[in-house]
């Protein structure tokens, strides 16, 4: 697989989903993950989604869904004021009621800069998995 990394040099990062919205597509939820570094204590971590739409810093944002036959999700990652114990933020999806979780990329800050990169994982039991893989307490992993 060919990994993609770019560093971001604007501060403000707009993730937008689109989909098909018909009888035989799944039905997919923008979900971005908060993990907290080395330093971070137990609890850090935490999921934005449709259900849970800001995390605790007001620095990802879930902007809310729109469409018809075309859907659209957005989210905002404001990069300057997310917790300095926090060095990734995981751009992920779920596909039809949480039985998938794709991760397909990822920011990640290093020192005082921030890249992106494809990830290209997933895991099988969705939204719960995903918050388990990665230390997202219980009650912010539940959709």
């Amino acid at each position: 697989m060919l990994l993609s990394q770019v560093a971001l040099r604007a501060r403000r990062i707009r993730v937008v989903l689109n989909w098909e919205n018909s009888a035989t597509a799944p039905g997919l939820d923008l979900i971005l993950v908060f993990r907290g570094n080395s330093d971070a204590g137990p609890g850090s971590a935490y999921a934005i989604h449709f259900a849970a739409p800001a995390g605790p810093d007001g620095a990802i944002r879930h902007l809310g869904r729109t469409g018809a036959a075309v859907m659209t999700e957005r989210a905002e990652i404001d990069l300057d004021a997310l917790r300095a114990e926090g060095d990734q933020v995981l751009l992920s999806l779920s596909a039809s009621g949480g039985r998938l979780a794709d991760t397909p990329g990822e920011l990640y800050r290093r020192r005082e800069s921030w890249f992106h990169r494809t990830a290209g994982f997933g895991v099988a039991d969705g939204l719960a998995g995903l918050g388990s893989r990665f230390a997202v307490p219980r009650r912010e992993a539940a959709a």
